[in-house]
């Protein structure tokens, strides 16, 4: 337990300034200096501060995901990244755009990374890197210019964030399926559902689900969460074909009137 030295003589001398000096064989006005400079007792053991240790974030694991491809995206436009936030030490993932520019504040880096990562191996890539994430946080800091918040970095944080962007856009996953982007594939065999009976659109929805697990494939997540909009997206397409349009399903015409 740590104390004050003060604390310490009245815990255990009754605040006897003079007993605690003779117990250490010193003078009582040694004893009055230590006070005054704020020397400590920690576990019996006297010590001397020379010098408070600046605040400093810890560099840490944030990313958060449910999905098996938590990066995977239909856009190839956009890509994925790895993001150190400097502003509180969290390290994540995210797809989209990012702060690339010159005169972005660069709160947050992004380090690219290949998009069909697992969700495991997004976090063992995190993990692995933690030291290096650390090293480019303690050589940052956070200036305002004029109301505006711009991350600085040292020389030896960029030589990190140099070798830590080559380092990620060389991870490649060890599972690397083949990710359904679209339902094309699994209706335009069957295109109006009479083989499968559909008569609604959840039946089209639960044909589609079963085929994916059937061929082994992944269902992209984003079709996952769309799948709905996109049957709906497909079948407008077909009504717009004059041969096709008056067989359409009956509750494909029921929800879109």
């Amino acid at each position: 337990m740590q104390l004050s030295l003060e604390s310490y003589i009245n815990t255990n001398f009754g605040g006897n300034k003079s007993a605690f000096a003779r117990h250490m064989q010193i003078n009582s006005q040694q004893v009055s200096k230590w006070i005054k400079k704020d020397w400590i007792v920690n576990e019996n053991t006297l010590y001397s501060p020379k010098r408070d240790i600046p605040h400093f974030l810890i560099a840490f694991n944030g990313f958060e995901s449910t999905y098996r491809f938590p990066l995977y995206i239909k856009e190839d436009i956009r890509n994925a990244w790895i993001v150190l936030n400097i502003h509180n030490g969290a390290v994540y993932a995210e797809d989209g755009h990012c702060e690339m520019w010159d005169s972005a504040p660069k709160l947050k880096l992004y380090f690219g990374v290949c998009k069909e990562l697992t969700n495991k191996e997004v976090h063992k890539v995190i993990d692995d890197h933690l030291p290096v994430f650390q090293a480019i946080l303690s050589g940052s800091s956070i200036e305002n210019v004029n109301g505006t918040l711009y991350g600085r970095f040292t020389k030896d944080a960029e030589s990190w964030m140099h070798e830590l962007d080559e380092d990620l856009l060389q991870v490649e996953s060890d599972e690397s399926p083949y990710i359904i982007d679209h339902v094309d594939d699994y209706l335009e065999n069957d295109p109006l559902g009479e083989v499968f009976n559909a008569s609604c659109i959840e039946d089209v929805t639960k044909h589609i689900v079963l085929k994916v697990e059937e061929s082994g494939c992944e269902m992209s997540d984003l079709l996952s969460v769309y799948l709905e909009s996109s049957i709906m997206e497909y079948y407008e397409y077909l009504s717009q074909n004059d041969e096709i349009c008056e067989d359409m399903p009956r509750w494909f015409l029921e929800l879109v009137e």
